[in-house]
């Protein structure tokens, strides 16, 4: 069987990555999300550490897709509340310190309107680092999916564009 390249936004690619385990291709991936609609399931637990958002891409970590029911959540803090227990990685003392920087990292954007992963990593990382070894790993790991949730299922975050800058929706948090 031949090979063909697709074309994806960088929203799409930036999610496909993040269900990428090493030794896995996209190919890996991409077979494993169609599966996984075909069968009706959702991902298992153990396809990939850092799967997150919703309709197929969704892995709740552990909750069921029905969980992240966002539709009577009207205020940034639930909103994030609720995303955090759905998306980022850990328990205990170690989630509750990524709830923390999902805050932090939210706050940062509210307070510039927009950011960059980079300014993230430069600006909210050293002082919320949530348990994470670098700044790449949690920005990957937590704090792009937390963001990427929230855009997905609210309208306070606006998801990056393509050079890549996240923005806050100021009209949205208005209603908080």
């Amino acid at each position: 069987m031949g090979k063909t390249t697709i074309s994806l936004d960088e929203e799409v690619a930036d999610r496909l990555y993040a269900r990428k385990s090493r030794g896995e291709s996209y190919n890996d991936v991409i077979r494993e999300l169609l599966d996984s609609v075909e069968n009706g399931s959702g991902m298992s637990d153990g396809v990939s550490n850092s799967n997150y958002t919703s309709t197929p891409f969704q892995d709740t970590s552990g909750a069921s897709n029905d969980s992240l029911n966002l539709s009577n959540i009207n205020t940034l803090s639930e909103a994030i509340d609720a995303v955090a227990d759905s998306v980022l990685p850990g328990t205990g003392e170690k989630h509750d310190e990524r709830r923390e920087a999902l805050y932090a990292v939210v706050e940062y954007l509210r307070e510039h309107g927009e950011a960059t992963p980079n300014e993230f990593k430069n600006e909210v990382y050293p002082k919320h680092p949530a348990q994470f070894g670098t700044a790449q790993s949690w920005w990957k790991n937590a704090m792009y999916k937390g963001l990427a949730e929230l855009a997905y299922q609210t309208g306070f975050i606006r998801s990056a564009d393509n050079s890549g800058m996240w923005s806050f929706n100021d009209e949205r948090s208005s209603e908080d």
